[in-house]
């Protein structure tokens, strides 16, 4: 057995010693563990683990007097949650992936409204970009550039989204707090709004193409989650001529497109960190003979 150095276990033993009980005694399961422990390792060790035990012991009874309160606000939410409207489509898809029926609610609501908020985001940039960019020039008017600022302002979530940001030493935060000092009118903002939308400009760019469809973005977020996604990746059925896969009936259910095509959305998806591999290929293909 390779021996720890003592100052590196010493660390150790004053990280754990976060208001330890004394008087807290360890079950007679865990006792098992520290038997198997003392037999295992040395006796510095072997205390600098079981203090550990006791530490974090104590730390989930403070968890549990801080939750303890907030107990009927949760149960509150699950009530309204059970009795709230299904979400067809995806609800029944994520019960018969094995979720409990109300999780899969909750994960049906979240994706559905989540999808619309995310696209109305993201449909918003060409006009963020714009309105950037009008702010970057040179000897705009004051009354033109607070029209700007409103709208920029208004589209904060956007601005977040910007990739742009990372690539220069300014931070979405620090233009919108420069922009809200615009429509303020404090002294200096229009001049800090307007230097840091000239180190943001040079690095914007506009997706081409048409604008992303609710549906197909979360259909894209579906296949990009990993612990969700299990089977192929669509499945086409020549005889039919249709997408019959249960994860593209979902998504045409959920959002009334009898016609939706999951194509776009894997595209994106495996554009987007979507990792292929044996079991979500390029779609399955089957037919009946």
């Amino acid at each position: 057995m390779v021996a720890i150095p003592p100052d590196l276990t010493r660390r150790f033993a004053d990280i754990v010693e976060i208001e330890v009980r004394p008087d807290l005694r360890i079950s007679d399961w865990a006792n098992r563990i520290q038997n198997l422990i003392e037999r295992t390792f040395d006796q510095e060790l072997k205390a600098v683990i079981e203090r550990a035990v006791i530490a974090l012991a104590g730390l989930a009874e403070k968890m549990s007097a801080i939750l303890k309160p907030a107990l009927p606000q949760f149960v509150e939410c699950f009530d309204r949650l059970d009795r709230a409207e299904p979400v067809p489509g995806y609800e029944p898809y994520f019960v018969d992936l094995g979720y409990h029926p109300l999780a899969a609610r909750l994960m049906g609501r979240i994706l559905v409204q989540g999808a619309a908020d995310d696209v109305a985001s993201l449909n918003a940039r060409r006009p963020v970009v714009e309105a950037i960019r009008f702010i970057a020039k040179p000897q705009r008017r004051a009354k033109a550039i607070a029209k700007k600022a409103e709208f920029l302002v208004r589209f904060g979530s956007t601005l977040d989204r910007l990739d742009a940001f990372a690539k220069t030493d300014c931070n979405s935060t620090n233009f919108l707090l420069s922009l809200q000092g615009v429509l303020r009118g404090e002294p200096d903002a229009i001049e800090s709004a307007h230097r840091q939308a000239q180190c943001v400009a040079p690095h914007l760019s506009l997706r081409r193409g048409p604008k992303i469809r609710v549906a197909s973005y979360a259909h894209q977020a579906i296949l990009q989650s990993r612990s969700l996604l299990r089977g192929a990746s669509y499945t086409w059925d020549a005889i039919r001529e249709d997408f019959t896969d249960s994860l593209t009936t979902a998504t045409r259910t959920a959002f009334n497109e009898p016609n939706f095509d999951p194509r776009p959305a894997l595209r994106r998806a495996r554009r987007f960190g979507f990792e292929r591999n044996s079991a979500l290929g390029t779609g399955s293909r089957i037919g009946h003979f």
